[in-house]
């Protein structure tokens, strides 16, 4: 199983148990912080991220 399939596997799960209360849109830099904050929000509990948007390059 791939990382993004296990990734999705876990979202539909949570949202499965009612445990999703915030969906959002991430904005950040690419790059070792960019994924540091997509990981936080990730594993935060009651938040699901729906898109995340970088600057071009």
């Amino acid at each position: 199983m791939g990382k993004i399939t296990s990734v999705h596997n876990r979202l539909k799960n949570r949202q499965k148990n009612g445990e999703i209360d915030l969906k959002v849109i991430i904005t950040a830099p690419r790059g070792k912080m960019g994924k540091l904050i997509a990981k936080a929000a990730f594993y935060r509990q009651g938040i699901e991220i729906v898109a995340g948007i970088a600057p071009p390059g």
